[in-house]
């Protein structure tokens, strides 16, 4: 009788299991109608599914299913499943040549020792059948062909057959020994590295395209049947194949040659209709019992499958029992890898995907095309397999889903009748909608100059950001028309342009206590009341590692000239130097004797340190040594400052004669005390050169260093001076008066002092850029500007803040500024690029429209100064942002 067709059983086996066991037999007598071959087959499968849900047996014949057993082909497993005792010990000289030293493995018909041989001293597995009445001549074949197939095989990939012998009528063999474990072991479930998982798979491919090459069919291909000439993972149990280094050689063995097929044989072990292999790596030919059709690129479905699942932690088909493996297997396509895995290549989907096509002829043809699509993957090279187009896996979902294809067919034949319907009905609407244009175009263009005339209002009352939005709800109006598009993009750059960016908006629980930026602009540190101290990345506005922490709050903080070292001050009157990259104290700890209002790093091993009662004391902190520098006044000083390269100082004593020291030659020079009575207000230049002086009559005297004479006239205020900063190259200085005025000088120069916008309040604090270009102020209505050094301009809006200001200070390239507000906010600014470009901006802007630089900061203005790509809902949207960020800040 023929072979029933698989569908029907299919069928008859899902309808029968829903059943009662009880009343299976009866329901299987009305349905196969005398047809006893149907009915075993069905019995059959629902015997095997009743069995464990994880066998790997599934659709085998019983003599199948005990050479499954027998099959003991991981050196390092203890137990088969399945058999209850492990069979006695022959001793270990029973077999001549060989010495016994460890069972590995046992199964229903065979068991596996470790041994050596005798006769060329290495250590080899001998596999041997046992005896008893359930050992059958399809056994005997099954094993004489294994060794057989080992013995033709020859390749660095393959275990390796040594000989082949009987002992006390139990046949044997010796082979190759592989202490290392199976890739089954070792997979645990997870995704492999993709570059590893290739190189592997590649090696195995080639050594299953030898395979092929001596007419040999593998047939049972899975992670259980490749082992590994070595454990990579012994060092480390956690450890799993993504994580082996590149170094590390993988030496893959393939196993178990029981159920092989041999193409040149005239016989097979397997009849028409038996299934043999392992479901979840059979190909849909082979779990179909089509032993004609299952040749080589069977086995290169079963690579495919285990490609797959290193890739993706699970097999093509993954189900709870084996029955819905096989249904899964012979009626879907296996889902996408990608799906599981979003980041993994195009190409090793593609090729992952085309091993595992069911028709084989769309497979690769050869173990070896799917090794060098392999290869050309690790190396970057083109593969030949190309992914499949949309159409065809459109066409093939039909196919498998017709019902559902044909609903889909009817739903789009409803939607163009529906299409149809509407644009019929568009057509009359047309007309009327024509009418009504005019109409509408006439009110457009009225809405667009109201809202330009409500926006150039509110720029002329100083509301630039109402203004901005006005301007956008116009060009939003006109959009389209790129004739009148132009103005207002211009009326919007003309805003923006000078907007800086916000790079961090940050709020600490701890009030901030200083922060510094590092000279070379790389790392910014804030000290916290707390005690703590974070050092950062400017570039990334990330934290660069742990906080450093101390036992008393951090009065000062900082860097070295070339960034490498810190150094904090604590109210206690510690200085602690840590490095910078490791987050690691240098050097102990000294007391200084008193808290510490200032620190300058004289070279990375030197650090002079400003008291808070104004002495200045020089720290060695190679030879760990701390003196008070030479030169300068025995008693106490009234007053002092230092210069911040660290190598000058100067010293009011008691008397009020002032005292210029030389930090590295010991020299000092008095100041002289007739015609200037100096306040307690000096100002060093950074290099040290010049020193900035206020009398009592409010003037600013300079003092050259280098000459030791007071230079020309003084800088006259008519009210007491606020503030006096120095530009790093000396070449400026700014001064400031209380009541609100400030002029930038030229050093040594006669022309006219550059008058900065009338301030109210007065400026309380000032700094010039690196390369004095730029200099920023802070005035007292917490307001902070910048300003070109050179012109006296404005080069951005004022940015107000809620808080009053700690610290400011440029960053290395003169467009960063770090500002530190009381008691915890920080925010991080970069300048536009096109500030020193720009006219003199409305100096009562509000600094939401700094804020709104952050968000639109990936809009770009032209050469011709227009705002492309932005429109009204972008502002609108950008607004909201910049709400909520300063409000999550106030929180």
């Amino acid at each position: 009788m023929s072979e029933p067709p698989l569908q029907k059983i299919e069928r008859l086996f899902h309808d029968a299991a829903r059943l009662d066991p009880t009343q299976r037999s009866a329901f299987l007598d009305a349905h196969c109608g005398g047809d006893l071959e149907l009915k075993k087959a069905v019995e059959e499968l629902l015997a095997h599914d009743s069995e464990d849900q994880q066998t790997e047996g599934f659709l085998e014949s019983p003599i199948v299913r005990r050479d499954a057993e027998t099959s003991v082909v991981i050196p390092n497993q203890t137990q088969i499943a399945g058999v209850s005792a492990p069979p006695e010990f022959p001793g270990e000289n029973a077999i001549a040549g060989y010495q016994l030293l460890e069972r590995l493995g046992y199964g229903g018909m065979g068991v596996v020792y470790r041994a050596r041989q005798l006769g060329l001293n290495r250590t080899v597995a001998l596999k041997m059948l046992l005896t008893g009445s359930h050992i059958t001549p399809e056994h005997l074949e099954r094993f004489r062909n294994e060794a057989a197939t080992l013995a033709r095989l020859h390749h660095p990939n393959i275990v390796q057959i040594y000989e082949v012998g009987e002992w006390q009528g139990r046949p044997y063999f010796a082979m190759e020994y592989v202490p290392g474990p199976s890739l089954a072991q070792r997979l645990n479930g997870l995704p492999q590295s993709p570059s590893y998982t290739a190189r592997m798979i590649e090696v195995v491919a080639r050594a299953i395209h030898t395979v092929h090459r001596h007419g040999i069919i593998h047939r049972d291909l899975k992670p259980a049947n490749i082992l590994f000439a070595f454990d990579p993972w012994e060092q480390d149990e956690n450890k799993d194949f993504r994580h082996l280094r590149s170094g590390e050689t993988l030496t893959p063995k393939i196993t178990d040659f029981g159920v092989a097929k041999d193409v040149a044989s005239t016989r097979d072990l397997t009849q028409t209709g038996q299934t043999m292999g392992t479901p979840a790596y059979m190909a849909p030919e082979q779990a179909q019992g089509k032993a004609d059709r299952v040749g080589p690129t069977a086995d290169v479905y079963a690579l495919g499958a285990i490609l797959y699942e290193l890739l993706t932690g699970r097999a093509p088909f993954a189900a709870a029992t084996s029955a819905e493996v096989f249904s899964r297997l012979l009626t879907e396509e296996p889902l996408s890898p990608a799906r599981l895995v979003p980041k993994l290549a195009r190409d090793l989907e593609t090729i992952c995907l085309k091993c595992l096509e069911k028709d084989p002829a769309k497979r690769y043809a050869t173990a070896l095309e799917l090794a060098e699509d392999l290869h050309s993957y690790q190396i970057g090279r083109p593969i030949k397999a190309r992914p499949m187009r949309v159409v065809e896996r459109a066409w093939r979902w039909c196919r498998r889903q017709p019902l559902a294809a044909a609903s889909l067919t009817t739903v789009a034949i409803l939607l163009v009748a529906l299409i149809t319907t509407i644009l019929v009905y568009d057509a009359k609407l047309r007309d009327a909608l024509a009418q009504s244009q005019q109409t509408a175009e006439e009110e457009r263009q009225h809405l667009v100059q109201l809202d330009i005339q409500i926006g150039v209002r509110d720029l002329d009352e100083g509301n630039a950001l109402r203004a901005l939005l006005r301007f956008s709800d116009a060009l939003n109006l006109d959009q389209g028309d790129a004739r009148l598009e132009a103005p207002h993009r211009s009326r919007i750059a003309r805003i923006l342009r000078q907007s800086p960016e916000l790079l961090e908006l940050g709020f600490y629980d701890q009030p901030v206590i200083q922060s510094r930026i590092a000279k070379d602009g790389s790392w910014a540190v804030t000290a916290a009341a707390d005690g703590t101290v974070q050092i950062w990345n400017v570039e990334t506005g990330r934290a660069a590692g742990p906080a450093l922490t101390h036992n008393s709050p951090v009065d000062r903080a900082e860097f070295s000239r070339d960034g490498h070292l810190l150094a904090t001050a604590t109210q206690d009157g510690n200085v602690h130097i840590w490095d910078v990259a490791t987050g690691r104290k240098v050097v102990p700890s000294v007391q200084m004797g008193g808290k510490v209002r200032r620190m300058v790093f004289q070279t990375d091993r030197g650090l002079l340190v400003q008291r808070a009662d104004y002495a200045v004391q020089s720290w060695d902190m190679a030879n760990r040594k701390l003196a008070s520098p030479s030169g300068l006044p025995q008693q106490a000083p009234r007053y002092s400052a230092v210069s911040e390269n660290g190598n000058s100082v100067f010293a009011l004593d008691a008397s009020g004669v002032g005292h210029i020291v030389n930090i590295s030659t010991g020299t000092a020079t008095k100041l002289p005390s007739e015609g200037v009575r100096v306040r307690d207000r000096v100002e060093l230049s950074p290099d040290g050169r010049w020193l900035g002086l206020v009398d009592l009559n409010h003037q600013v005297w300079l003092w050259d260093a280098t000459k030791g004479a007071w230079l020309g006239e003084p800088l006259r205020h008519t009210r007491p001076v606020a503030c006096i900063c120095f530009s790093p190259d000396g070449r400026r200085v700014l001064t400031a008066s209380e009541d609100g005025t400030a002029e930038v000088w030229e050093v040594g120069r006669s022309q006219s002092p550059i008058s900065l916008p009338h301030h109210d309040p007065a400026i309380e604090y000032a700094q010039f850029s690196i390369d004095g270009r730029r200099f920023l102020t802070v005035s007292g209505d917490k307001m902070l500007r910048v300003w070109d050094a050179i012109t006296g301009k404005a080069l951005t809006p004022c940015l107000s803040h809620d808080n009053h200001f700690g610290h400011a200070q440029f960053g290395a390239d003169g467009r960063q500024l770090l500002v530190v507000e009381s008691p915890g906010y920080l925010r991080m600014w970069r300048l536009s690029e096109r500030a020193a470009e720009s006219e003199q901006v409305e100096e009562r802007q509000p600094s939401e429209l700094a804020l709104m630089a952050q968000v639109l900061s990936g809009h770009h203005i032209d050469e011709s100064g227009l705002v492309s790509q932005l429109t009204a809902e972008d502002l609108r949207t950008a607004w909201a942002r910049v709400r909520q960020a300063q409000l999550s800040s106030k929180r």
